[in-house]
């Protein structure tokens, strides 16, 4: 395996991990928006 490949599969992988944890952030942050507007409203679901 040359640099030049090494370098291009490591360039991949770290835009998957980048892009995986976005969207696992915005998915987290989305579920604690909706938790806390239905905590307001009185039900409290676990």
């Amino acid at each position: 395996m040359t640099k030049t490949e090494l370098y291009i599969l490591i360039a991949v992988f770290l835009f998957l991990t980048v892009a995986l944890v976005w969207t696992g952030a915005k998915m987290w942050l989305d579920v604690r928006k909706r938790r806390q507007n239905s905590g307001h409203r009185g039900k409290r679901t676990v």
